[in-house]
């Protein structure tokens, strides 16, 4: 338009006028995304994080969320973050070397047990796949744990391998004192170098499904969805990822302490 402007030699063309043009093209193009758009309720949910974070510093591009301390939050807001990362917590340090045998090193049954525990809360809601690119892209490598019980098999004598490949074979062995034996050197050759931590880690990732490294949870406020990005462990608010003034329509919520 700026151009068209001087081609013609029409005079009136401003900084102000430019400005006030490219508010109304992108609420143009905002209020044209209906199923995107924010009903009041959400509106003023976002707009209270809006004014704390100050509108200089929100972020309009995608893969960049505007970041916001968990201490300046609105306290309810604070506290549904709170308590899905002490569901997180609390799932996370349920795995250990201890519970991880061949029967449950297995990322089906790990994704299943550890969803199924976290729904019984009532925020946990599944994956967020980030289609729409507003959160950072996350590469989601395979996970380790298939890995481990697989080195367990190849390694295996035909006689312990004979075992392992029948149902609940941990179960199995206790009737065979040099299985059991063979079994515990190669589980524990299998998760050398992982800590109980890091172990924890790989069950909680199981529930991206090889697919997303983003977790989703559902919030009892107007700032309704959490996303957890299990690889880089950040956690993620957002109004329903609806959009409201062209802003990226996710926080990124900083200082939220470490699983």
């Amino acid at each position: 338009m700026k151009t068209e402007y001087g081609k013609k030699g029409l005079a009136g063309w401003s900084e102000t006028l430019s400005a006030q043009l490219t508010d109304l093209v992108r609420k143009s193009v905002v209020d044209s995304l209906t199923p995107t758009q924010m009903d009041k309720g959400e509106q003023a949910a976002f707009d209270k994080l809006v004014s704390i974070v100050g509108v200089a510093n929100m972020s309009r591009r995608k893969g960049a969320p505007t970041p916001i301390p968990l201490t300046s939050l609105p306290p309810q807001v604070a506290e549904d973050v709170i308590g899905c990362r002490q569901d997180l917590y609390d799932e996370r340090h349920r795995w250990n070397r201890g519970q991880l045998d061949l029967d449950t090193m297995n990322v089906v049954y790990l994704s299943s047990t550890a969803s199924t525990r976290l729904k019984e809360n009532g925020r946990y809601q599944g994956n967020h796949t980030n289609n729409a690119g507003w959160l950072p892209v996350v590469v989601v490598a395979p996970n380790a744990i298939a890995a481990m019980r697989q080195s367990i098999i190849d390694k295996a004598s035909p006689a312990l391998g004979a075992e392992l490949t029948q149902p609940n074979p941990v179960q199995r062995l206790g009737a065979n004192r040099a299985n059991q034996r063979e079994y515990e050197k190669l589980h524990a050759q299998a998760v050398a170098g992982y800590s109980d931590p890091d172990l924890g880690d790989l069950a909680i990732a199981a529930m991206g499904f090889g697919v997303s490294a983003y977790i989703e949870f559902n919030l009892t406020t107007m700032i309704s969805r959490l996303m957890y990005d299990f690889v880089n462990k950040k956690f993620y608010l957002t109004a329903h990822y609806r959009w409201k003034d062209g802003y990226n329509p996710f926080f990124e919520v900083t200082g939220v302490p470490a699983l």
